[in-house]
């Protein structure tokens, strides 16, 4: 029997493989952790499947590495549906592509697409060196919702849109990209909130655009001796912004802006670095 209680919507599960694989619009709840694996498979660009998760909790940390919380099949177009408060935790081990997350978006060949919005929470726990969502190649787009993380969101080529909801990344370790490591960052919406405590660097992409937004990045933990705030190596362009870095001790060396090369434009944004 499947952890998981699809209120609306039909899933298939493999009791074999612990896993519950959904095809169609559906609803998806669990009143106590199970540590079933989510697999959500198909949608289109046009029309996405629509995941609502209303109050999920996936603890898989006593479960054989390498194996996501949830994954997006290859080639999938989806959009989750926050509501409530969701929690996802797995002790999954960093692949040779550094391509697996927590929430992971299959096949670099044949990329995949994940919304997330809504009203509810996502918190996400991961191992160190893993990202919270993570695909090669992934397009990962963020319109709503709050998300907690200890770990990072992006890939490699990957492309990820940030237009709203508030973001608070935490990473112990001091994740070396907490948002992006691809090919774009485009951070925009008067409501969009993002919180970076302690990164190694904190936004990275070949080109990354940053509107009305407001971001903070501390740095305050023992273990901290210095870090990036964004790192580009095309382009960078940030106007009507809030962008404020903040060195709890006065050991910590960061560093606001740093450009591997390419060119950047700034106008309009209150700067504290």
């Amino acid at each position: 029997k499947s952890g998981f209680t699809i209120e609306t919507g039909q899933g298939k599960y493999d009791a074999g493989r612990k896993e519950l694989t959904i095809t169609q619009n559906a609803t998806i709840s669990n009143s106590e952790a199970t540590e079933d694996v989510l697999i959500i498979d198909g949608g289109s660009e046009k029309v996405p499947l629509e995941i609502t998760l209303n109050g999920i909790n996936i603890n898989r940390t006593n479960k054989s590495p390498n194996v996501p919380a949830i994954k997006i099949a290859s080639g999938s177009y989806v959009k989750f549906i926050l509501q409530n408060e969701n929690s996802i935790a797995t002790n999954t081990e960093q692949g040779t592509d550094a391509t697996t997350g927590v929430i992971t978006l299959e096949d670099k060949d044949n990329p995949s697409s994940l919304t997330i919005t809504g009203q509810g929470t996502l918190n996400i726990t991961a191992n160190s060196g893993i990202n919270a969502i993570a695909g090669q190649g992934s397009v990962i787009n963020i319109e709503d919702g709050t998300i907690k993380a200890n770990s990072g969101i992006g890939g490699l080529e990957s492309t990820v849109t940030v237009t709203g909801g508030n973001i608070t990344i935490d990473d112990e370790k001091g994740c070396t990209a907490c948002i992006g490591n691809g090919k774009s960052v485009s951070i925009s919406g008067e409501s969009t909130n993002i919180t970076l405590k302690n990164p190694s660097v904190g936004i990275d992409a070949d080109d990354i655009d940053i509107v009305e937004s407001e971001i903070n990045i501390t740095y305050g933990a023992d273990y901290t001796k210095s870090g990036t705030g964004i790192t580009y190596s095309n382009s960078l362009e940030m106007s009507d912004c809030k962008y404020v870095i903040t060195e709890k001790r006065s050991e910590v060396k960061a560093t606001g802006i740093s450009a591997n090369a390419g060119t950047a434009e700034i106008s309009n944004c209150k700067m504290d670095m």
